[in-house]
């Protein structure tokens, strides 16, 4: 291969070049790798903002809910119980809500 690419270059004068399979292959490789690895990024990025917007929600719900906990605080609920009954909530809600998604979603 190399002997024919220095046969074309000599024919042409240096006026054409040759480029091998192997070398496009290699440059397709590293293109796609580069892809890759900004979607990957792009992913992290989203799955973050995610994290930090389900982080803010929380917070609000809670901060918007504080006279609903200080009245099971007054009734005699203890800490442990009200953090259970937000935690329980939060699960139930979310499996709840991933099912309607999965069967929405499923086509």
């Amino acid at each position: 291969m190399d002997q024919v690419s220095e046969l074309i270059g000599y024919v042409f004068g240096g006026r054409a070049t040759v480029t091998s399979i192997e070398n496009i292959a290699e440059t397709v490789v590293s293109i796609t790798r580069q892809i890759n690895l900004l979607l990957l990024v792009i992913a992290g990025t989203s799955f973050i903002a995610g994290r930090l917007g389900t982080l803010d929600i929380m917070l609000i719900s809670v901060l918007e809910r504080e006279s609903e906990i200080r009245m099971l605080e007054a009734l005699g609920m203890k800490d442990r119980g009200v953090l259970s009954l937000y935690l329980i909530q939060g699960v139930l809600t979310g499996v709840l809500g991933s099912l309607v998604g999965l069967v929405l979603g499923y086509e």
